[in-house]
């Protein structure tokens, strides 16, 4: 759901469903500690991964996909074929073939898994639709569309970012355009030139040019006041967010359930 997904994940007392997102099915399949079984092939190297609601993707350096984790809905079961990109939903992914096809696999409520024809050459797939950008510029989105989070403007862009139940789109020029729920603000960017977005369950990060980040929407929990400093890259998850810094530390803010802001050797915000 963002440009290097992260596991999004509720706070006790919230849902999925509150937060931004559909109810989960029954519980993740895994290991005692119960996070999802990564493959043990020592051999098996990977070039890009990409979690979704109890389940993770990732493209092998042979073009292969994996998968792992919740498989209810078929959304660990990855399609034959090479790819070269993948976004993984909430109980769906799709995968961005070398021919620039797509394809997705898992829940397909309201068409999220049915991809249009065309070729793309970004993907990313929300909580209960996916968005991607055409060779052309623009965005097609297909899915669930109860919050118009599927229709995107037109214009050109050079990357989407589909979270909760909203979408933003970083334009050719640097601006930023969103669509969809916008009850907190999360669809409502400020203005100024960017170089990355992402968004999350009801916020959205961007990266600014002078490398600085900026965020809006739900602030319940911090997930959307990051510390100061410059970064390359940043990651809005559901009530957490993180970012990684210029001289390669990992900086997190929000809420801390589980530990979602305490990056290993990175540096916790609070």
């Amino acid at each position: 759901m963002a440009a290097f997904a992260a596991l999004m994940l509720a706070r006790p007392g919230v849902t999925p469903a509150s937060a931004g997102f559909p109810e989960p099915g029954a519980g993740v399949r895994g290991g005692a500690s119960g996070a999802p079984d990564v493959p043990q092939d020592e051999h098996e190297t990977f070039t890009a991964v990409s979690a979704g609601g109890d389940h993770t993707c990732g493209v092998n350096t042979d073009g292969r996909l994996a998968c792992w984790g919740q498989d209810w809905h078929g959304e660990a079961t990855p399609q034959e074929g090479t790819f070269e990109q993948l976004s993984a939903g909430w109980w769906h992914v799709c995968g961005l073939r070398i021919d620039g096809g797509v394809a997705c696999w898992g829940y397909d409520d309201g068409g999220r898994t049915t991809p249009p024809g065309g070729i793309f050459q970004q993907l990313s797939a929300g909580g209960t639709y996916t968005c991607g950008l055409r060779t052309d510029s623009e965005v097609l989105c297909w899915g669930n569309d109860d919050y118009q989070q599927a229709a995107p403007p037109g214009g050109t862009f050079r990357q989407v970012s589909a979270g909760g139940h909203h979408t933003c789109g970083l334009r050719t020029d640097g601006g930023v355009a969103c669509w969809g729920y916008d009850d907190y603000g999360q669809a409502t960017p400020p203005e100024g030139a960017f170089r990355q977005i992402s968004a999350g369950g009801n916020h959205t990060c961007g990266l600014k040019t002078d490398g600085e980040v900026s965020c809006w929407g739900l602030d319940d929990n911090g997930q959307a006041m990051p510390p100061g400093g410059t970064f390359q890259q940043v990651s809005a998850g559901q009530l957490h967010t993180c970012g990684l810094q210029t001289d390669g530390r990992v900086a997190c803010w929000g809420h801390d359930w589980s530990g979602t802001v305490e990056p290993a050797g990175g540096m916790p915000v609070g």
